[in-house]
């Protein structure tokens, strides 16, 4: 691969904000940070507007400006459901938080990769519709020496993650069976990281054997999520609701459950390069299907496209974007028995 390239999934320059049109506004929620260029700017706005700007900004407890919001709502988010601060100031003068959003960016130096987030709706739509949208195979190889980490490290994970996506990707397989097949050979990639042996022809040595084992119990997926960092308890609510509730051995919705797993794996696979640690990206899918399959089931989603994709959006804007929410996650994957990826396949 000569010199830096950028990788985008098919769908992201087509992605166009649905604004008042939006069933669930990331204004809503979410605190948003005003980064220092635009508090700048938002301080120098005179008038009944700028008064407001002044007095709807306030510092929180990690040190960061953010907006103060009424009644989980941004203040700016006018009855319409539109953007004050655009409306006034024009697009360019929203906030970095704000105007970035759904889209992701991540660096690795030689390369970056661009990927919208499923907490949006139209996003999530876009995303778990798509015909083979997340093609990155184009990055093989990493040749440089000097960027940052372990060249070596990176084209293991960048081999590994390939095969990840090879299994996520056929068809020809039902979703769960692909899902147990990818929870094993992460296991077997997670000890060889452990190991620190970064050799890509193990990763081809794999063979798997799926496991007719006694089936177990799925509840205590819904029981860790009532000790999560939850913004609606109505939500929560819901989700415990739905844990004795099966999703109908269909089929039909495998292709958006394979679809949500890629986002992950292309989300967070490449993060292991500092944190040494892909076996929580897969457990992170595990949950998210057992919680988005059950409460398909649970609301009679199964023949509604619409209703799948607030679910699987839901769950994400949830989940996801809190920082809290990681860290629990990954302790609980590491330390709870129940989340072995031995017990989490037989749950399957």
């Amino acid at each position: 691969m000569n010199g830096r390239k950028e990788f985008y999934p098919d769908f992201y320059k087509n992605f166009k904000c649905a604004a008042s049109h939006c069933p669930d506004t990331c204004c809503k929620d979410w605190d948003v940070v005003v980064d220092d260029e635009s508090y700048a700017f938002y301080s120098n706005v005179s008038g009944e507007f700028g008064d407001k700007l002044k007095n709807s900004i306030k510092i929180d407890e990690d040190g960061d400006r953010v907006f103060i919001f009424e009644n989980k709502y941004c203040p700016f988010l006018n009855r319409t459901q539109l953007c004050e601060i655009q409306i006034k100031l024009g697009e360019e003068h929203v906030c970095d938080t704000c105007r970035e959003f759904p889209r992701i960016s991540q660096d690795y130096t030689e390369f970056t990769e661009y990927m919208l987030s499923l907490a949006c709706p139209e996003a999530c739509g876009m995303i778990i519709a798509a015909d083979n949208i997340f093609d990155f195979s184009d990055i093989t190889k990493i040749q440089n020496d000097d960027n940052g980490y372990s060249k070596a490290f990176m084209n293991f994970l960048l081999k590994s993650r390939t095969l990840t996506v090879k299994i996520f990707s056929d068809n020809t397989k039902p979703f769960v069976y692909r899902l147990k097949h990818c929870i094993a050979f992460t296991e077997y990639v997670q000890t060889l990281i452990d190991d620190e042996i970064f050799d890509e022809d193990k990763l081809c040595e794999y063979e798997y054997q799926d496991i007719n084992a006694e089936k177990v119990n799925s509840s205590f997926v819904f029981n860790m999520h009532k000790d999560l960092d939850i913004m609606d308890n109505n939500w929560i609510k819901a989700v415990y609701a739905a844990k004795d509730c099966i999703l109908n051995d269909t089929h039909e919705t495998d292709c958006e459950y394979a679809n949500m797993a890629l986002y992950y794996i292309y989300r967070y696979y490449l993060n292991a390069i500092s944190s040494y640690d892909i076996i929580t990206v897969i457990k992170r899918i595990y949950c998210a299907y057992i919680v988005c399959s059950a409460m398909t089931g649970a609301l009679g989603a199964e023949n509604e496209f619409e209703k799948r994709v607030m679910i699987m959006q839901k769950y994400s804007k949830e989940i996801e974007h809190s920082f809290e929410n990681t860290e629990f996650l990954t302790v609980e994957f590491i330390e709870n028995p129940n989340f072995s990826s031995e017990n989490i396949i037989k749950t399957l």
